[in-house]
C-alpha cells in the first residue's frame, strides 16, 4: 500500500494563510502574506516545491465537503502527488512528500458560517 507522511509544523504554519483568507473575504483587507512566505521559505526543505490547495464552504457538512474536494483537480493533485511520485520510484532519500490539513471554522449570525480548508504538500 500507499504510504504517507504529514508535516504537523507544515500544519502549524497554514493557519495564519486561513485567516487572512477569512478577513480578505470578510471585510476586504489582507495582511501577513510576507510573513507566511517567510514562514512557507524557512519550512520547505531546500530542492522542495511547496504546493496548496485553499478553498472555503459555508456548510460543515462532511461527506459533501470532502466529494467537493475529490471533484477539485487542484486538490487531486497536491493530495495524489505522493502517490504519482512513489509509483515513479522519485520519492528517494531526500524525504519524499509531506502533506498537511488545516482547516478554520468561522461562525457568524443566524447560524452562518465559513469553512476554510487548506491542503498542501513539500514535494521533492
Amino acid at each position: 500500500g500507499l504510504s504517507c507522511s504529514f508535516d504537523d509544523h507544515l500544519a502549524t504554519i497554514l493557519q495564519p494563510l486561513l485567516l487572512a483568507y477569512e478577513l480578505h473575504r470578510a471585510v476586504g483587507c489582507s495582511f501577513g502574506q510576507g510573513d507566511f512566505q517567510l514562514a512557507v521559505r524557512r519550512t520547505v526543505e531546500k530542492g522542495h516545491v511547496f504546493r496548496a490547495y485553499p478553498c472555503c464552504f459555508s456548510h460543515c457538512h462532511l461527506p459533501a465537503l470532502l466529494q467537493s474536494l475529490r471533484r477539485t483537480a487542484a486538490f487531486r493533485e497536491i493530495a495524489l502527488c505522493g502517490e504519482a511520485r512513489q509509483q515513479r520510484g522519485q520519492d528517494g532519500a531526500r524525504g519524499g512528500t509531506r502533506l498537511a490539513v488545516r482547516v478554520r471554522l468561522v461562525g457568524y449570525p443566524q447560524q452562518l458560517c465559513a469553512l476554510w480548508v487548506v491542503v498542501a504538500a513539500t514535494v521533492p
